[in-house]
This record gives structure tokens, C-alpha cells and sequence, in this order.
């Protein structure tokens, strides 16, 4: 996969996978070979995403809960972000819904109201209004990956802050949020797969 160097005013290289492709944000006056260096470092650490987004290209499958399913097997003909948004709100939807109110009453939280959109980069926020975003690709997920997601949002309520006290307010729930979330960012190339 090719990468993309963005030159700004920062202090440290920042790497990402966004639109099918490698960002490098990275200081104005670094080094090319250190720079080159990180990239590499970034492909080996994630080259499992690399190879999922690389075979999401031939879009002739998509994961719903996890699991890999043929698009033979999908109520759709092919897979673009019209006939996502389309499974996702026939198909998924109303259960994403019902898992979102039923943690919401295990941590006795109220939201204010719930949203689904298309995000390029991140799987859900909670505004301090308490209005809740998720995106839709969220139904890709497994359900253990969904219900930290839905679990870390909702503890917003509580803690709009990710201090020790909000971290500790998910482990309750959660005692395994901190594999869970890595696995989580692991899956951030679902989302940047489809635009």
C-alpha cells in the first residue's frame, strides 16, 4: 500500500489509514529516512488491516458481526456505501438500537437522542448535549467489539473526559476494555475501507 506524506508544524510523526491509503503527517523539516522508517514500522504493526483493506477493494464480501460473509450470501448485488447504509437500516438497525437502550439501562444512563451516520474516521461520539452518534458500519463489528463501543460512549454520560475515574466507571462493566479497545482501533480499516 503507498503512502501519502503530509509535511506540517508538529512535533511528532503521525501515522493513519485513510480513503484506502497510508498518511504520514509528519514535521515540516523531518528526516526522509525516518519518515521512511516509521512507515514501515506502521505496515508491519498493521499489516493484517492492510491486507483486510487491500481485499475489501474487490468488495465481494463484508463482515456483519464479525464474520466474514460472501456477498452471494447478501440481500445486495454489490457492496458500496448505498447498499451498506441500506442493510445496515433494514437489516441491523433496530438490534443495534435495542443493544444500545439495554446497556444504557444496565449503566443507568438516559441519552438525549441517537444518530447513525457515515464517520471516516471514528465509530461513535456523544456530543454534551447528549446526543449519540454511531457510525453505521457499526454492525461489522462482533458483539463484544460493539458493546465496548456503545459502553465506552454511554460512560460519557457520566464522565465527559477520558480521566481515570471514566476509565475505571468502563472496567466496571468491561474488565477487558483495554484489549477490547485495542481490538477496536485494529478494526478502524472497516470504516476507511468504503470511502
Amino acid at each position: 500500500m503507498n503512502y501519502k506524506i503530509i509535511r506540517q508544524h508538529r512535533k511528532t510523526i503521525r501515522i493513519s489509514i485513510l480513503n484506502n491509503e497510508i498518511i504520514a503527517a509528519v514535521p515540516k523539516y523531518a528526516d526522509s529516512a525516518v519518515i521512511e522508517n516509521a512507515v514501515e514500522s506502521f505496515k508491519k504493526k498493521y499489516s493484517e488491516a492492510i491486507i483486510n483493506i487491500e481485499n475489501l477493494k474487490s468488495m465481494n464480501y463484508l463482515y456483519i458481526y464479525g464474520e466474514k460473509i460472501s456477498i452471494e450470501n447478501l440481500p445486495v448485488s454489490k457492496i458500496n456505501n448505498n447498499s451498506i447504509k441500506k442493510l445496515f437500516e433494514s437489516n441491523y438497525k433496530k438490534d443495534i438500537i435495542d443493544r444500545i437502550n439495554q446497556l444504557a439501562e444496565k449503566l443507568q444512563v438516559n441519552y438525549i437522542n441517537l444518530t447513525f451516520r457515515k464517520f471516516k474516521a471514528r465509530w461513535g461520539s456523544l456530543d454534551s448535549k447528549g446526543h449519540l452518534k454511531f457510525n453505521i458500519y457499526i454492525f461489522m463489528l462482533k458483539s463484544e467489539l460493539i458493546d465496548y463501543l456503545i459502553i465506552h460512549e454511554l460512560s460519557h454520560i457520566k464522565y465527559f473526559n477520558h480521566s481515570k475515574d471514566f476509565w475505571h466507571y468502563v472496567s466496571l462493566t468491561l474488565p477487558n476494555y483495554k484489549a477490547l479497545r485495542k481490538e477496536l482501533k485494529a478494526n478502524n480499516y472497516l470504516i476507511s475501507s468504503f470511502f
